[in-house]
């Protein structure tokens, strides 16, 4: 998770090193969510302007168990700015809760996600193309099934999908690619050879 998320903030530095801007940083439960939490930490310690949304619940990201509890942790213990805000709540806010002209790293659900989207976050997820100048998704854009490239009822649409050890098959059928951009495979110390397909 820690080779992870540096990686990931590297190319998310090349990127505001183009344009500067606040940086938005949307977190699930999950691993993909604990990724999403180390490139918070990373990137506040190179000076840039982050915030982390929690949709899903600070309790449930502190209380839950393995490196993403442990990395919410840190985040709150650096002061990182935490919005613990429901998907209702985003869903009604201005700009769906989003800064202005944010930078939105997209860490709410990552390859293991194969069950539709519903309620709020479906129409929040909905909702989003065009509000967020540039998404940036951790493995996979949240909402896309990894092996068959099916929208899970609504997906994010990535400028840049950072996707480690390697590309999943689902970048390149049925939706995946209109959805996951420019991708950038990151190399995090474990071979394809130890992948499971």
């Amino acid at each position: 998770m820690e080779a992870a998320g540096i990686r990931a903030t590297d190319e998310v530095l090349e990127l505001l090193r183009a344009r500067s801007r606040p940086v938005d940083i949307l977190v699930g439960p999950g691993n993909n969510g604990g990724d999403g939490l180390v490139v918070a930490r990373h990137l506040t310690v190179s000076g840039a302007d982050v915030r982390v949304l929690t949709p899903f619940g600070a309790r449930r990201l502190r209380g839950g168990a393995g490196d993403t509890a442990v990395n919410y942790g840190i985040c709150e213990r650096s002061g990182i700015p935490m919005e613990d805000r429901s998907w209702k709540e985003l869903l009604h806010a201005p700009n769906l809760g989003l800064r202005a002209d944010a930078l939105v790293v997209d860490a709410i659900l990552g390859t293991g996600a194969t069950r539709p989207l519903e309620g709020d976050f479906l129409a929040w997820v909905k909702g989003l193309p065009g509000l967020a100048p540039e998404v940036v998704s951790l493995d996979i854009p949240s909402g896309l099934d990894c092996d068959t490239g099916l929208v899970l009822g609504a997906a994010l649409r990535a400028g840049t999908t950072i996707t480690f050890v390697a590309t999943k098959v689902g970048f390149f059928l049925n939706d995946g690619p209109a959805h996951v951009g420019r991708i950038v495979v990151a190399d995090i110390g474990i071979g394809e050879g130890m992948l499971r397909y």
